[in-house]
């Protein structure tokens, strides 16, 4: 079966409601650190993700995540466990070789060893699958692309003329097919000196943003050249998890609510932005959207349940119960984009990245989600303050 515009209906996953392509027509921009920022920018915001390493000539996955080992074997016996790294399910064929031991498969090869990585790994229930892809438009990216069910594809570019030109047929490449682009990002955008604090456009600035605006897809954002996305990224740290507090790890969040969002409208279900309004005392948010539904949100609610690591932690065994907020106040509210609202509090808290459907969530299962909450605070002796 095809659909309209002429791409094979692709079989879905069970288990993972959208799958994301991340990709670049050349190596050498990032696209694997974005990817795994990305897929943990999406649990960070409330999401439940994971990522799955499409390049099998040289995986990245496996240091980017500090995971080493084989995977484990599901119950059944005819699945493969995902590996898991700051709570984010993995795949890669990194966990199935040494790391200095060369690939050298020809392309059928490839596809069905990234089909079995696919289909034949017992991936949970996920919002979103991040795969990352291999560098290049060849058969093996072509195959992928028309083979895996995929909500849409991110383009990773760094701003200099000779990768946009690379990246441009990326993005031509999953047009032919009928993948919807969900944008592109800037990697490497600019270099702040940490010393004197003077900008720096070492590759340029801008390009990728001028490409989207000819192209008319989205510009999501731009990442910048920075000493600590790169070493931890090198350690198996990603910035996203383990320096939450951190710039960069808030333009990762940042970016992954666009893409989300971006999915979102692609299927038809985009949230119009809510009316937002605190009352006098600043202890409570009135959230209003535009098809009449309405919530007031307690501060302590929205400080308690915020979509950050701080309190979901990697993994739902992670997650945090936060007491003593019974008199936190919101300070400030600061717009992200027509997509969230990043919410500032009087404890200092500011990472949680509220996007709308997780506004509109927690209205409609306020109640419960607060007779949750105070069950939790009974059973681990913590009080409200």
């Amino acid at each position: 079966m095809a659909q309209a515009g002429g791409r094979p209906q692709a079989t879905g996953i069970p288990g993972v409601r959208h799958i994301v392509a991340i990709a670049s027509g050349k190596g050498g921009v990032g696209k694997s650190t974005t990817a795994v920022n990305l897929a943990l920018g999406f649990q960070a915001i409330g999401l439940k993700a994971g990522i799955l390493d499409a390049d099998i000539y040289g995986p990245s996955q496996p240091r980017l995540l500090g995971l080493a080992g084989n995977p484990g074997v599901a119950p059944g016996g005819n699945k493969l466990l995902p590996m898991i790294g700051y709570g984010l399910p993995s795949m890669s064929m990194g966990y199935m070789i040494d790391e200095a031991t060369p690939i050298i498969w020809r392309g059928p090869m490839i596809v069905q060893a990234l089909n079995q990585m696919l289909r034949e790994v017992a991936w949970g229930e996920l919002d979103v699958l991040v795969i990352d892809m291999p560098p290049g438009t060849g058969d093996v990216q072509l195959t992928m692309a028309q083979q895996v069910p995929l909500a849409g594809a991110v383009i990773v570019s760094t701003p200099q003329d000779l990768a946009l030109i690379d990246a441009r047929k990326g993005l031509n490449m999953f047009r032919k097919v009928d993948v919807p682009l969900l944008g592109i990002i800037e990697n490497m955008s600019y270099f702040v000196c940490p010393s004197c604090g003077t900008r720096s456009d070492i590759f340029g600035h801008g390009g990728a943003e001028d490409e989207a605006r000819k192209l008319g897809v989205p510009f999501l954002g731009g990442i910048p050249l920075h000493i600590d996305i790169r070493a931890k990224s090198d350690s198996g740290q990603p910035i996203t998890a383990t320096a939450p507090e951190s710039v960069h790890a808030g333009i990762y969040r940042e970016l992954a609510a666009k893409v989300w969002a971006e999915i979102e409208a692609s299927q038809g279900r985009a949230v119009a932005p809510p009316q937002l309004a605190l009352n006098a005392d600043a202890s409570s948010l009135n959230v209003a959207f535009p098809d009449g539904e309405s919530y007031d949100l307690s501060a302590e609610m929205l400080r308690v349940m915020s979509p950050s690591a701080e309190v979901q932690g990697h993994s739902p065994s992670e997650k945090q119960t936060v007491g003593g907020k019974r008199n936190v106040k919101i300070t400030s509210l600061d717009a992200v984009g027509n997509y969230a609202v990043k919410i500032v509090f009087s404890d200092g808290h500011s990472t949680g990245l509220f996007t709308w459907p997780y506004l509109a969530t927690l209205g409609r299962e306020k109640d419960s989600r607060w007779e949750d909450y105070l069950a939790e605070l009974t059973v681990k002796g913590l009080s409200r303050g």
